[in-house]
């Protein structure tokens, strides 16, 4: 319910069921939940599933940080370690995300978003004052439906943007698609929705960091 209505939450409790699949799947829908700054609170540190899935998140998102030490002093020869935790005396994993929206390798998407729009010519992007350079890849993916969801289309453009991001260069970035994304499914059904996706992997330059984003990228 909260990924389908785009709730942004400044604090979640992952506390579901323990294996290591579905704790990793909590943590990533929880953080494309979360704002800037947020935090995630891992329940049961003591247990391997959640403690592992922290860890594979925190190597794939090296942005984020834990507010403690247990996953750095974790000891290889201990793996079972009932008593580790960020905060001493409880059993969580206490994990913030960065002050904005750090996008790496990827891929990283919000989702479909539901748009008004019957059709997407661009997107925009809100860019932090930063200091970084590589290709930013991107799929963006415009989708109609109508007639109760029996009917629908989906229409994709794929492309890259090279960046080489200064200090005191931040900016809004709008860029344009190669074909505009569109449909005429609202001249056939009165009841035809539509949503935007977009998709983006960012391959930095050799000891660049990851991209920072202010927002979730918007489509124009």
């Amino acid at each position: 319910m909260a990924d389908q209505q785009k709730f942004a939450l400044d604090l979640v409790l992952v506390d579901g069921n323990h294996d290591y699949e579905f704790a990793l799947f909590d943590l990533q829908m929880a953080a494309r939940l979360l704002r800037p700054g947020g935090v995630i609170v891992m329940d049961n540190a003591e247990q391997t599933g959640p403690f592992q899935a922290s860890r594979t998140f925190l190597a794939a998102h090296p942005a984020w940080h834990e507010l403690g030490n247990s996953i750095s002093s974790y000891d290889v020869s201990n793996p079972f370690d009932a008593n580790r935790a960020s905060a001493p005396g409880t059993t969580f994993v206490l994990l913030r995300a960065p002050p904005y929206l750090s996008i790496g390798l990827g891929p990283h998407s919000w989702g479909q978003l539901r748009t008004e729009r019957s059709s997407v010519a661009a997107f925009a992007l809100e860019l932090p004052d930063q200091i970084t350079s590589g290709t930013l890849y991107y799929q963006v993916i415009f989708r109609a439906f109508g007639d109760e969801n029996r009917a629908g289309s989906e229409d994709k453009s794929i492309g890259s943007i090279t960046l080489d991001l200064k200090k005191g260069e931040g900016a809004r970035l709008e860029h344009k698609l190669d074909t505009v994304l569109s449909s005429n499914m609202r001249s056939r059904h009165a009841d035809a929705a539509f949503t935007f996706e977009i998709d983006l992997s960012w391959q930095a330059h050799a000891g660049c960091p990851p991209l920072a984003l202010g927002t979730v990228p918007k489509h124009l």
